[in-house]
């Protein structure tokens, strides 16, 4: 029996990060069935905070919030966790300010355009382009391109692949 348990475990830690990083990857239907699967084995188990791990991941890629009342039945013994925290931080958080010009940029940006093609669907100079693209890493705080998408997806600001 404990052995059957201690594989259980195993499988669901194994599909919770599965699932994170098929997310990232953008293979969102694979990644939520993963989740899902990872949160019935720990249901099972009773491992509420893992139940509570995998309903926010969930939550994250689909912003469904019908999962706001499980992940709090889920985290209302672990109120001082590190998760927890990080939600309420996250519920907090203002989303960062840009103007319009960069917001269509920005938007362009999460599509996966080049400079060039943002410049021609805007009607703008790849110079100035380049100089919002300057602005929103500023804003998000980032470097590149790739740590802008993951900062934003991070923030629930892709939208729905």
């Amino acid at each position: 029996m404990l052995m059957q348990r201690r594989a259980a475990r195993h499988r669901a830690y194994l599909k919770r990060v599965t699932g994170i990083v098929e997310l990232a990857l953008g293979n969102r239907a694979r990644g939520l069935a993963d989740l899902r699967e990872a949160r019935g084995i720990f249901e099972r188990l009773g491992f509420d905070f893992r139940v509570g791990e995998c309903l926010v991941a969930e939550y994250r890629a689909t912003r469904d919030r019908d999962l706001l009342p499980l992940i709090g039945e889920r985290l209302r013994n672990y109120q001082h966790s590190w998760l927890a925290k990080e939600l309420s931080q996250e519920a907090e958080a203002p989303k960062p300010p840009l103007s319009p010009m960069q917001q269509a940029v920005f938007e362009q940006l999460c599509k996966g355009k080049s400079t060039a093609e943002i410049a021609a669907a805007l009607e703008r100079s790849e110079y100035t382009v380049s100089n919002h693209i300057k602005e929103i890493f500023k804003v998000f705080e980032v470097k590149s391109r790739g740590a802008l998408l993951a900062k934003a997806a991070g923030q629930g600001l892709l939208g729905s692949p």
